[in-house]
């Protein structure tokens, strides 16, 4: 059989740029190249696309390749003409909210993970929260504000979440934690809604609950079977919440896979991560954050990841370690789930090359 060409896309234009390129070296250094040809592609800041000039036959530091530059447009029919399947690590705005999915399958160039709708509903807060809460899911009370209403009628605004008592402020379609704000008093509220609208035109307030922070992954849902992987519980050593710092600085945040939970609390964070995923349409991978409040015996559902990270410090690997799983065996299984999924019309090329 003949090698998989995999191009590992990472970088991308949003705020994740220097996450997503840890990211991509993760995969790069992690590959089983007896089963791959691995190119990197890394997309700047300014939308240009670097495609390496060869394909790996082993690890290499991305520093050390040859890169040639390509507009958007030539750097797409390489990828159509020249490589198998497109392993996408571009986390938030851009490549986690399935505009880079789309651009992929309108190409007919087939990719690692969830699909258009999957990736635009999961990175979406405002949808995100309406499905979940559709489905049946508890979610944090909260209120959608957009900022032409809040330039126009701020005062309606805040009336709207003055119960809230304490709030988040996010942005709707940012990761990493970019731009959230925990608020204690209604009177700082005003200066977090403003900073959050500079980074998006729409935005959450939700109540803040108090409690522990979890998170539950879940792989599979293209052709193979899903599974949940064991919750992590997750404490900031000295930030106030997971926030970008505590996310992916070394050290920043203890994280306790499996969580030191009660088993019937780690049983229902994997059923809520499981629907989640399921209801989104998800394949590949994604990754579930909840508070689980103790004090009042409920679970709340945060948000949905569906490119999580795969740095050295990212969940979704550690999760699959706790199963005895390698950083190896994972992205063969996200690359099997894919090449397995039973929509074929953009991949089914790749069986006519590798058999």
């Amino acid at each position: 059989m003949a090698k998989i060409r995999l191009a590992v896309l990472m970088g991308g234009l949003g705020e994740e740029h220097e996450v997503s390129l840890s990211s991509g070296r993760g995969v790069v250094q992690h590959a089983d190249y007896r089963k791959y040809l691995v190119r990197p592609v890394i997309i700047d800041r300014e939308g240009q696309w670097r495609i390496a000039t060869t394909f790996l036959t082993a690890p290499m530091a991305l520093e050390e390749l040859h890169f040639k530059d390509y507009q958007i447009g030539e750097a797409i029919e390489v990828l159509r003409r020249e490589v198998d399947l497109v392993f996408i690590v571009l986390h938030g705005r851009f490549g986690e909210d399935g505009t880079i999915q789309g651009l992929l399958e309108i190409a007919g160039i087939a990719y690692v993970g969830s699909g258009v709708t999957a990736s635009a509903l999961g990175m979406h807060k405002a949808f995100f929260r309406a499905v979940a809460e559709h489905t049946g899911i508890l979610v944090p009370p909260g209120v959608v504000v957009r900022r032409r209403e809040w330039e126009e009628r701020p005062e309606e605004v805040l009336a709207r979440v003055r119960s809230l008592d304490s709030f988040v402020v996010k942005p709707a379609a940012q990761g990493s934690s970019i731009g959230v704000f925990m608020v204690e008093n209604y009177q700082k509220l005003r200066e977090a809604i403003d900073e959050a609208l500079k980074l998006d035109g729409e935005i959450i307030v939700e109540k803040r609950i108090k409690g522990k922070e979890v998170t539950c992954g879940v792989l599979g849902g293209g052709g193979k079977e899903i599974l949940p992987l064991p919750p992590t519980l997750i404490v900031p050593r000295d930030a106030e919440f997971f926030d970008y710092f505590s996310k992916y600085t070394p050290g920043a945040t203890l994280e306790i896979t499996p969580a030191p939970l009660p088993e019937n609390v780690i049983q229902r964070l994997q059923e809520i991560a499981l629907l989640t995923h399921k209801t989104l349409g998800c394949r590949g991978m994604s990754r579930s954050d909840f508070i689980y409040d103790e004090e009042e015996g409920q679970i709340y559902l945060l948000e949905i990841n569906t490119i999580p990270g795969l740095t050295p410090t990212s969940l979704i690997p550690q999760a699959c370690r706790a199963i005895g799983m390698s950083f190896k065996d994972l992205i063969d299984y996200l690359v099997e789930d894919s090449l397995s999924a039973s929509d074929l019309r953009y991949n089914s090329r790749i069986f006519n090359r590798i058999g």
